[in-house]
């Protein structure tokens, strides 16, 4: 292991093909599982595919997971300033393997729902309304918020919300929360159907699938899970990143408040030239 972290703390300046191979010596040494791997291959994706076709799938799971680390690692020093333990990179992208593997059952593309995703916003139908929901959550410190707006066919704003939160989170809990919240505002009007937009993909997957889940965010999708079938003229939707702006934009907004802010029939001022783009071309 203390080989490991040696050579990750001097990744930083290898070039691909040589992270490559040490990573490769790395998984091969008896620790690792099997004694030897070989490999000549002229460029980096005939090399991942020689490893692919060498290795058992559960080393080859630990291979990309190393180098995905690796990567990221670099990044973080590169673009925050931020060094990642050497350590902790080699430990994490084991125990990160392992967890995928243990879960690959359950997110299987079998079991999950086929989802269909919208690129851009699109006007509700007469009598129903969209509520879209969004969340910022800081990379190194900072307040989660989460963002939630209600609109109608006319494209005319409802109610927004721009909520700080003030508890320790991560990026998930704070999109279940988003999306939680985004059912009790839609429980708040009296439309015949209310349609509820989020871009966390995954987190919506989570929430539809009828599949056992043992993960942490299906905990905090417990709430989410109870009300959806009680309420049947409220129904879930993953989006584009792209058909999701207004949403993205009150998170950030909250950002400059000290506590939530609501909003009915109105919306701050900086939603204004996205809500006019949406009635535009929604």
């Amino acid at each position: 292991m203390k080989v490991g972290a040696a050579f990750v703390t001097t990744s930083l300046n290898l070039p691909y093909m040589l992270c490559v191979t040490v990573i490769l010596w790395l998984v091969s040494l008896p620790w690792g599982g099997f004694s030897s791997v070989q490999f000549h291959a002229p460029s980096n994706g005939n090399l991942l595919f020689s490893c692919y076709q060498q290795m058992p799938l559960h080393r080859f799971s630990l291979l990309l997971v190393l180098l995905w680390s690796v990567w990221y690692r670099r990044n973080t020093f590169l673009h925050e300033g931020r060094m990642i333990s050497a350590w902790r990179v080699v430990m994490s992208s084991r125990s990160l393997c392992s967890a995928f593997l243990a879960s690959k059952g359950i997110t299987d593309a079998s079991f999950m729902p086929q989802l269909t995703h919208s690129e851009r916003w699109h006007k509700p139908r007469v009598q129903e309304i969209t509520i879209n929901v969004d969340r910022f959550f800081p990379i190194n410190f900072g307040t989660p918020a989460v963002g939630l707006i209600a609109r109608d066919h006319h494209g005319m704003v409802l109610a927004a919300h721009a909520i700080p939160l003030n508890c320790p989170c991560d990026a998930a809990t704070v999109e279940c929360q988003a999306i939680t919240q985004g059912i009790h505002l839609a429980l708040e009007f009296s439309h015949s159907a209310t349609r509820i937009e989020s871009d966390a993909s995954t987190v919506v997957q989570q929430l539809l699938s009828s599949q056992g889940d043992p993960s942490v965010t299906a905990l905090h999708l417990a709430e989410a899970r109870q009300l959806l079938p009680i309420h049947r003229h409220v129904t879930l939707h993953p989006i584009r990143r792209s058909a999701n702006n207004a949403a993205h934009s009150l998170p950030q907004f909250a950002l400059t408040l000290c506590s939530p802010s609501y909003y009915v029939y109105d919306y701050p001022p900086c939603l204004s030239n996205v809500l006019i783009t949406d009635v535009i071309h929604g």
